[in-house]
């Protein structure tokens, strides 16, 4: 390899004394990314691709730097186009992952990336700093969407965007190391550089995993509104707010047993992502509390195309209404396909498109009983009932989680064994697994 200096065979891929003498023929080392084999500099890279790297590194920059901002001041749900409190990026932002040892990670993205823009004006005689920077920036990002689409279950666009920028500024980084280091060979990661990557990103997760996820949730003493709130009764019943609400379980849909001990309600929309995580929580009651925990669903869709008591300033959410009647109509025909359909919908990442929806439920019931239930009258009775209650209480933030009297979880929980802890205090019941009679 012409131009080999003397530094460049003290790599860490080849020790000093393990080449051989330049201009030997008996051996020829590979190129690495951390092992330089001229004097160049990153300015002498093509304008374009330099011009690129700057470009994709200020995007990336700018992005972390406006959530890092959003995040520490009014916080991830006011971030512009992402959905509100109940957006991908509220969801993202608000979870254990979004830190690291309680510092955000978009404050580590954006010192990466302010480090990518340096290096596009400074010309080091090694490229040790510039491949290790592009290959933490690859392998992060590769982590982070990891992250989102297998763990978290939800997608922050603006993170999926500052990722892309990584990718962007990382590849336009190597393809500048290949076009200024003489002979334009690609290069590989060398152990070392590639051992130091595994390095950073296991302690990057470390942080992570052992960050405490921010509070997105409230335990709080409810009031109702307005003086008549208790629904006719035909059967068992459960009561909240010293009886000022009483809920028939015959008449309702329950996750759970009917007859449990304990039975707690929640106001949800099926359009409402923080609701469906929360849904994924509770179905783990029953099994948990062998039986002794229920919960009424009572289903308030965020649309005044079925919700009249929906107040000025909302925003409504399109599919709301339409999955809320399919929903509703499965249970005054057939409760057992019910629940299944219900489960389906709430354990759906995104919300299911009332087309979808509509041939699942076809699936289950077949479409002229379907096209009958959507006519009985009780389906409107059921949802007007949900949007009710949900107004009585308040309104504002779903998902609403009753547990008793007048104690009510509002927002969303991420970690299922904060809720259970709750629910245990407030309920005064145990885990079957714990041997401590419920």
């Amino acid at each position: 390899m012409r131009g080999l200096q003397r530094h460049d065979r003290e790599s860490a891929c080849f020790p000093e004394g393990r080449w051989p003498r330049a201009g030997s023929t008996a051996y020829n080392p590979p190129l690495t990314m951390d092992n330089s084999t001229t004097n160049a500099a990153i300015g002498d890279a093509p304008a374009g691709l330099l011009n690129l790297m700057r470009f994709a590194a200020l995007a990336g920059l700018g992005l972390s730097l406006y959530v890092l901002s959003v995040t520490l001041g009014d916080g991830p749900e006011t971030i512009a186009g992402c959905g509100g409190e109940d957006g991908g990026c509220a969801h993202v932002l608000q979870t254990r992952w979004s830190l690291w040892f309680d510092l955000p990670v978009s404050a580590l993205g954006a010192g990466l990336y302010a480090g990518h823009l340096a290096v596009t004006y400074l010309r080091p005689r090694r490229w040790s700093l510039i491949c290790g920077l592009s290959l933490l920036t690859v392998a992060a990002g590769t982590w982070f969407v990891v992250l989102q689409a297998l763990v978290i279950g939800t997608v922050c666009v603006y993170c999926m965007a500052t990722h892309a920028s990584g990718l962007v500024a990382a590849v336009a980084l190597w393809r500048a190391r290949v076009a200024a280091v003489d002979g334009g060979a690609p290069a590989l990661p060398s152990a070392r550089l590639a051992g130091s990557t595994f390095v950073g990103i296991l302690l990057l997760i470390v942080g992570q995993a052992l960050s405490a996820p921010p509070e997105t949730h409230a335990l709080t003493t409810a009031e109702i509104d307005g003086p008549q709130t208790s629904l006719p009764t035909e059967g068992r019943e459960a009561a909240f707010f010293d009886g000022k609400l009483r809920l028939d379980l015959d008449a309702l849909p329950v996750l759970g047993d009917r007859n449990a001990e304990h039975v707690m309600a929640l106001v949800f929309d099926f359009t409402c992502p923080s609701c469906r995580r929360l849904s994924r929580h509770l179905v783990q009651l029953d099994a948990r509390y062998d039986g002794a925990v229920a919960v009424v669903q009572l289903v308030c869709p965020i649309s005044r195309e079925c919700n009249r008591h929906l107040r000025p300033g909302v925003k409504e959410r399109g599919w709301a209404c339409d999955l809320a009647r399919l929903s509703t109509a499965l249970f005054v025909t057939d409760r057992e396909q019910h629940d299944a359909f219900s489960d389906w919908l709430q354990r759906a990442i995104t919300e299911v498109p009332p087309t979808v929806a509509r041939r699942k439920a076809i699936k289950l019931i077949g479409e002229e009983r379907l096209d009958a239930a959507l006519a009985d009258p009780r389906v409107d009775a059921l949802i007007d009932r949900g949007a009710r209650i949900y107004s009585d209480l308040g309104a504002g933030k779903l998902p609403k989680l009753l547990i008793r009297g007048d104690q009510v979880i509002v927002g969303e929980v991420h970690d299922a064994d904060g809720l259970f802890a709750v629910i245990e205090a407030e309920l005064g019941i145990r885990p079957v697994e714990s041997g401590t009679p419920r």
